[in-house]
């Protein structure tokens, strides 16, 4: 059993503080490491929403399935706080027909 002496009660309290010190920088860094991972998943996102774009803009028009897909994606890059080009481009991919035209 350990006797507790004001000594030790300021080495317990000084060892807490320390403790609690390094908890507060390894939850900083976990912040800080999960804002990186958002926002390179954000922007692999809109990568590969443009690379959608210009496939089918090309071809004139998107399968039912592929528009589906991108807008599955979208919703999840709206969750990561996207914007700039791509609702204009999901906007035009909306307008394209979901078939292949007749040539």
């Amino acid at each position: 059993s350990r006797k507790i002496t004001r000594n030790t009660l300021t080495g317990d309290i000084e060892e807490l503080k320390k403790l609690v010190s390094e908890m507060i920088e390894l939850q900083k860094d976990a912040k800080e490491d999960t804002k990186i991972m958002q926002r390179s998943l954000r922007d692999s996102l809109r990568n590969f929403i443009i690379c959608i774009y210009n496939r089918y803009e090309e071809l004139g028009y998107i399968p039912i399935h592929e528009r589906e897909n991108l807008h599955h994606l979208v919703e999840e890059y709206y969750a990561l706080k996207g914007n700039g080009v791509v609702p204009s481009l999901v906007e035009k991919l909306d307008s394209l027909p979901t078939e292949k035209p007749v040539e």
